[in-house]
């Protein structure tokens, strides 16, 4: 006779701790989901029209954008400098994942072509400044070409990264935090070349960006 097949038995300590896992991160997004119906918006509307040499024009975000995103606070307004650089800025502030797209597929979905895409760093602040962590894209539609710089943003770090992103509001929440992250995104016309283009977009972020974390309190 052979041998009598062995008995499989259910593991029920590892059972347990996946339950009590489960448990623990249902309650973690409940007490994360309380928070947010008291949580403060955020005074964009503080970040100042003038930026030593540019100046700014209040702007509102398009409809489809607000029904479908529906931000917790927002931020448009078209910025232009003494030297001619005109700058779209937009800055979107939420808590989850349905408040936020990403930039290049709007842009898609508007007509633009996207001709080069990457990663890049801007240093920014005051003293010796952080470094913004940002996504770099070269748009065309017919003629005009215009330069794209986004970043997200959670309290103390930034990425040009929408997935690590949603990682990190997700973890917040998980742990039982108040997620809390902001899109920020810049369209710079290309007037003389690339390089002057990149560079007007830098110094704008140079002058916005200390009013943009003091409104955001990140």
């Amino acid at each position: 006779m052979g041998e009598s097949p062995r008995r499989i038995r259910p593991n029920y300590f590892l059972l347990i701790l996946f339950l009590l896992g489960a448990q623990w991160g249902i309650s973690a997004i409940h007490r994360s989901t309380t928070a947010l119906a008291t949580a403060p918006k955020p005074p964009l509307e503080t970040i100042p029209l003038t930026l030593s040499e540019w100046q700014g024009q209040g702007k509102e975000l398009d409809l489809l954008s607000l029904e479908m995103l529906r931000p917790d606070a927002y931020l448009v307004r078209d910025y232009e400098s003494a030297e001619g650089w005109s700058v779209n800025f937009t800055l979107l502030y939420g808590h989850g994942k349905s408040n936020f797209h990403s930039p290049a597929l709007c842009l898609l979905g508007s007509g633009w072509n996207i001709i080069r895409k990457g990663k890049v760093s801007t240093m920014v602040g005051e003293g010796e400044g952080v470094r913004l962590g940002m996504t770099r894209l070269l748009i065309a539609k017919g003629a005009r070409r215009s330069i794209v710089l986004y970043s997200f943003l959670t309290p103390g770090k930034s990425t040009g990264s929408w997935n690590l992103f949603q990682a990190r509001l997700l973890s917040a929440r998980l742990l039982g935090k108040h997620p809390r992250g902001a899109s920020l995104r810049l369209i710079v016309p290309v007037r003389e070349n690339e390089q002057a283009t990149d560079a007007a977009a830098r110094e704008f972020l140079r002058r916005i960006y200390p009013d943009l974390c003091q409104a955001l309190e990140m």
